[in-house]
């Protein structure tokens, strides 16, 4: 590789114009300096500088050295940078605003890093569909896995994972229930959920989540003033309350359990929640492929292909 250092030589007695002051500004005595231009020009065949009224002057063949000398300097520097950071681990941050995105990179992320081991990936929890887009807005995320209610939420690159069916989980023993005992997954409109269980309170997830915007588009035209007896974005602890018969809530298909203290609803119309990435704009999504595609995988697996049975669709 050229040696740098002695392109600099003749740079710093272009910029100077001084044989003395450059060899200062090099930390070189001034015999070096003059001995390494006679050795350049004898070697070149030009003359590289002119003394004209004491200073020294680039001729033709000295101004083109010393453009080039700059020029390979630069592009040696740039070249020494890129190698640096081809070393260094790149870092992909990466947001989650549910258990179910925690649980898929939890199964792929092991998966993930042999294929890319120079990446460093790293994992954070966004607490709303809203807070996630703006994490991506500000440049704070690179890609958020998200459940949302509808495909209108963000303007950058996303793509869609999964669609997943919600249901209406309710107490078994509640006295509605006796009449659906023997139908598996009854359908039900909103009109006659606030009929028939006008007397149990909801358990719903909190207002930016989902599953609480798809709850409240679902009943936009009833008059939804129930007693909400518990906000949490916790499924498990929904189910348990259900079960426990101290409330209604909302489940997607996923966290079906064949629990007897529950009794489960679809409705009409169905309400569905997707599953999808979001990716920072700016950025390239063929560089996240392996990782959306493992992602892909991991839904096609745990969501896509979940299924109710057959019996009992019948419309309430």
């Amino acid at each position: 590789m050229v040696n740098l250092r002695y392109l600099e030589y003749l740079i710093a007695l272009e910029e100077t114009g001084n044989m003395t002051k450059a060899a200062h500004k090099l930390f070189i005595s001034q015999s070096n300096l003059s001995q390494f231009l006679s050795h350049e020009e004898k070697q070149l065949g030009k003359k590289l500088f002119t003394r004209t009224n004491g200073k020294y002057v680039p001729t033709p063949a000295g101004k083109l050295y010393v453009e080039y000398a700059k020029n390979v300097i630069a592009l040696t520097q740039q070249f020494t940078r890129k190698l640096s950071e081809l070393s260094a681990p790149t870092k992909i941050r990466i947001g989650t605003t549910s258990t179910t995105a925690i649980r898929m990179l939890d199964d792929i992320l092991p998966k993930y890093r042999p294929l890319h081991p120079e990446e460093e990936v790293i994992t954070l929890d966004c607490s709303n569909i809203d807070t996630a887009v703006y994490s991506l807005e500000n440049g704070t995320m690179d890609m958020v896995f998200v459940t949302a209610h509808t495909d209108k939420l963000y303007q950058g690159p996303f793509r869609i994972l999964a669609k997943e069916e919600l249901f209406l989980a309710v107490p078994a023993s509640a006295p509605a229930c006796a009449r659906y005992a023997k139908i598996s997954f009854p359908k039900l409109t909103a009109a006659k959920i606030l009929q028939l269980f006008s007397h149990c309170p909801f358990i719903l997830p909190y207002h930016g989540s989902s599953i609480r915007y798809l709850v409240d588009d679902f009943f936009r035209e009833q008059i939804f003033d129930h007693h909400l007896i518990h906000n949490t974005s916790d499924l498990s602890t929904i189910l348990d309350m259900v079960a426990n018969g101290l409330g209604l809530g909302f489940i997607p298909l996923s966290r079906l359990s064949a629990n007897p203290n529950i009794k489960y609803f679809t409705l009409s119309p169905n309400m569905i929640r997707l599953h999808a990435v979001f990716i920072r704009s700016g950025s390239a999504p063929e560089d996240y492929k392996d990782l959306i595609d493992l992602a892909a995988r991991y839904y096609k697996k745990h969501i896509s292909s979940l299924s109710l049975p057959k019996e009992g669709t019948a419309e309430i």
